[in-house]
């Protein structure tokens, strides 16, 4: 695990004479020398729990001590907004795997079509890693991840059809890009009691980002130049072609 990805802390406060309604908690350690590092802080009050996340962005969160639900709903907030921030803007892999799904034809359709399969993959071994059921290899996974982006940008070149057999590849490179969602996830060292709660969030928050994609990109680019005459022979092959190249490139270097 990186030197920076993890830091928790636990603060224990027993036999208060007064609950207070809420505390705010605030923890800059290494951020400034690790931008990306999560601090976790857990706070028992009376024997209850309640769990906060700090990055760079947020060094600082409020516990509402006197609403539980309000503070369950509070952290999966959170962890949607990991699972957001592992896409946009940190998920470059994920980012150019959408890109060259979209840019294939970029009907709004058949791109929603194309990345439903792809989440539904991508969630099953993301939910089974998080569940401890499998154990991801970065060292296999990271060069795989990277060689399936130049595979499907390639094949936007030299075979542009959306059929079944498109679908189960999109699928099946679904599954290891999960594997590679499953390790960022476990980075967060969620503590048990919230593993479920913090997978169905984080997903959500994968999922919110890469819609975000597909309609950016639908409505302020594609929309108005999809079906111009040269869109199909120049502009997707051009994009697919860079896209496959630099994906290429990642291959080997993570080899």
């Amino acid at each position: 695990m990186n030197l920076g990805s993890h830091f928790e802390a636990i603060l224990e406060l027993e036999n208060l004479i007064k609950k207070p309604d809420y505390l705010e908690i605030e923890n800059t350690c290494l951020l400034d020398v690790y931008p990306n590092q999560v601090n976790m802080a857990t706070v028992i009050i009376d024997k209850e729990m309640f769990d906060v996340i700090l990055n760079k962005n947020e060094p600082k969160q409020t516990i509402y001590l006197s609403k539980s639900m309000g503070n369950y709903f509070k952290s999966f907030y959170q962890f949607a907004k990991e699972g957001f921030r592992h896409v946009l803007p940190l998920g470059l892999d994920h980012i150019l795997f959408i890109l060259a799904l979209f840019f294939l034809n970029s009907n709004l359709k058949s791109s929603v079509i194309q990345a439903s399969m792809f989440t539904l993959a991508h969630s099953i071994t993301l939910i089974l890693t998080g569940l401890g059921y499998l154990v991801p290899n970065a060292t296999i996974i990271e060069p795989l991840i990277a060689f399936s982006i130049f595979l499907m940008a390639f094949q936007n070149i030299f075979y542009p059809r959306i059929n079944h057999s498109r679908l189960v590849l999109i699928f099946l490179f679904g599954l290891v890009h999960g594997l590679g969602f499953a390790n960022a996830f476990l980075t967060l060292q969620i503590p048990t009691k919230l593993t479920i709660n913090a997978l169905l969030a984080f997903n959500i928050g994968v999922e919110l980002a890469q819609v975000f994609i597909i309609f950016g990109l639908y409505y302020f680019l594609a929309k108005w130049i999809r079906n111009e005459s040269w869109y199909q022979t120049y502009f997707m092959i051009t994009v697919s072609f860079s896209i496959g190249t630099f994906a290429l490139l990642l291959t080997f270097q993570r080899l």
